[in-house]
């Protein structure tokens, strides 16, 4: 299992709120009914793109953000309320994909997000795995919570050129289609389809120690990766089959070169719509 750990100037930090996150929370739970309770210190938030042009662009340029994201890290939820500000304040693509590690005991975390991230590191952080992390347009890493970073990463990726992508219902229930436009992807170069289903908005149960943190449903989390197979960059249209589990609301598809980077991405909603 790869070891998920912060950028190194956070080091400090992360050493001082972990005490905070796991054995300040775990004496709340096992103490008295009358003794005071612990609580987690929320990081301050507000919408940060509030410059006219930025809000403009990210309004009308296509852009893909995938976050890493995970139940027991303390500056997740910043990252998380920022994705979910996105849903309806961009044209972002988004989704966020739990690295939670322990497995069953994390009814979000999946082990093909470890698998993306990891892929992603090794060409975007050294090797590097950390949460929150987002990945804009599958080749630009920004620190999650830092609204600078994250800036200075939706600027660069504001400059690619997706491919407008659009989904649409057949005739037949259950199969949607896509029409992949004839592209240049490079000589001997070709390109994978990923469809990443999406979760109906999501609330920590209280049974978790995780709702201290976490009062908001959170949203556009990945619930299961279906692989739809490669493509040469030549026109053709993609036949998607997808039968929502009762707790899904719709999916993405992403068409991403050999490297990771975006090439074009869409979401639907089996409700009909583009944004949950």
């Amino acid at each position: 299992m790869p070891q998920f750990t912060t950028r190194p100037l956070k080091v400090l930090l992360i050493s001082a709120v972990l005490l905070l996150l796991f054995v300040a929370p775990a004496a709340a739970q096992t103490a008295p009914d009358d003794a005071p309770r612990v609580t987690i210190p929320a990081l301050p938030y507000s919408y940060p793109f509030s410059d006219p042009d930025m809000a403009r662009l990210l309004k009308t340029r296509p852009f893909v953000v995938e976050l890493f994201t995970s139940l027991d890290c303390l500056f997740c939820p910043r990252a998380e309320k920022l994705l979910a500000d996105m849903t309806n304040k961009t044209s972002a693509i988004l989704v966020a994909c739990h690295t939670d590690p322990e497995g069953d005991a994390y009814p979000v975390a999946r082990d093909y997000c470890v698998t993306r991230q990891t892929h992603y590191a090794e060409v975007l952080s050294d090797g590097l795995l950390y949460t929150p992390q987002m990945v804009i347009n599958g080749h630009v890493d920004a620190v999650g919570h830092e609204f600078d970073d994250v800036t200075r990463g939706l600027k660069l990726a504001l400059n690619d050129t997706l491919l407008d992508l659009k989904v649409r219902a057949t005739s037949e229930v259950g199969i949607y289609a896509i029409d992949l436009p004839k592209t240049d992807l490079g000589r001997g170069q070709s390109a994978d389809i990923t469809l990443l289903s999406i979760l109906k908005p999501y609330t920590v149960p209280k049974t978790m120690r995780q709702s201290t943190t976490r009062t908001e449903p959170m949203v556009r989390i990945s619930k299961r990766m279906v692989p739809l197979g490669g493509w040469d960059g030549r026109a053709k249209t993609l036949t998607i089959p997808f039968a929502p589990d009762d707790d899904e609301v719709g999916f993405v598809v992403m068409v991403q070169n050999q490297t990771g980077r975006m090439i074009g991405a869409v979401d639907w909603l089996t409700l009909g719509t583009a944004k949950p």
